[in-house]
């Protein structure tokens, strides 16, 4: 937004968004013709974009880690229906999510979201209604987005 200044050197872009680059060729006086211009700007995730984006990851997960709940409140995953049959609510103990399985996409730059996709998995032990423990893994497959227009990008996981 802004004013346009062309006078004197190339038009330059960018994005004070500090998780993109932007980049495009040059554009100068000699460019511009009675119909306008075209510019032809490459918008990309840049490594700290990267970076913010697995530290929302890791800090969703984070959120079962605090937890001693079986459906952790804002955690990405939980203990199955199936698998928590004996199990005493409240006597769950999560360990730190491995996110290895976890691809962090290239982002689209039409609506400027980063897409999440693969699997973690949460190691965790619980309580049993027989008096005795369970431990076993929880994996959790990611499938969502993280909107790159807010600061800290903002995560929406299913």
């Amino acid at each position: 937004s802004g004013p346009l200044y062309v006078f004197p050197g190339f038009v330059q872009v960018g994005s004070s968004n500090d998780y993109l680059d932007v980049t495009a060729e040059p554009l100068g006086l000699k460019d511009l013709g009675a119909y306008g211009a075209y510019l032809d700007a490459k918008v990309k995730l840049n490594d700290d974009g990267r970076q913010a984006v697995s530290d929302q990851l890791t800090d969703a997960f984070a959120n079962c880690e605090r937890s001693r709940a079986l459906d952790p409140p804002g955690c990405p995953t939980k203990v199955s229906p199936y698998d928590a049959a004996d199990a005493i609510d409240g006597t769950v103990t999560w360990r730190k999510a491995d996110l290895s399985g976890v691809k962090i996409g290239d982002l689209s730059p039409y609506d400027m979201t980063v897409y999440l996709t693969g699997k973690a998995t949460m190691s965790l032990s619980f309580q049993t209604t027989d008096g005795g423990t369970k431990q076993g893994t929880v994996n959790a497959y990611i499938g969502g987005s993280a909107d790159m227009t807010t600061n800290p990008p903002r995560l929406k996981i299913s």
